[in-house]
């Protein structure tokens, strides 16, 4: 990966962030039958700290191989996960990273169903939920890795 496209501003566009909720699949029928009947509020995720269509600040680009930013992850919220959800997970993916497979920059689960956000700071490990894990991402190591 391209040390110049790692410690430029990344456009938000390229650093695609999803949370999933993870369910089992009578969850999944669960709220197929609330639609019918009139479901309840669409599952919904905010970023406080990014602004839409923006850049990523620099206290949340990666800190090494030539960057100097602070790697610290974004503060995320959600509400209204689907019915009978179990836990929940955080991937941050950059399908256009110059690397012909894209770059996984933090992979983050087993978040319990009953949190509604993650802090600022939640990929370093310190402010994790209690009982959820991190994954290894595409620098090698655990937890998050800003672009």
């Amino acid at each position: 990966m391209s040390i110049l496209y790692r410690c430029r501003r990344v456009p938000m566009a390229l650093a695609v962030l999803m949370i999933g909720a993870i369910a089992v699949v009578s969850a999944q029928s669960a709220n197929a039958q609330g639609k019918a009947k009139g479901a309840s509020a669409q599952f919904r995720v905010t970023a406080p700290d990014l602004v839409s269509k923006g850049r990523i600040t620099i206290s949340h680009v990666f800190n090494g191989m030539g960057c100097n930013g602070q790697n610290i992850s974004p503060a995320l919220e959600w509400a209204n996960p689907p019915a009978g959800t179990k836990s929940f997970a955080v991937t941050m993916y950059d399908p256009d990273a110059p690397t012909g497979s894209g770059w996984w920059h933090w992979v983050m689960y087993n978040i319990q169903a009953g949190t509604t956000g993650l802090v600022a700071g939640a990929g370093g490990g310190r402010n994790a939920p209690r009982g959820s894990a991190q994954g290894r991402t595409d620098f090698g190591s655990k937890g998050y890795g800003g672009p």
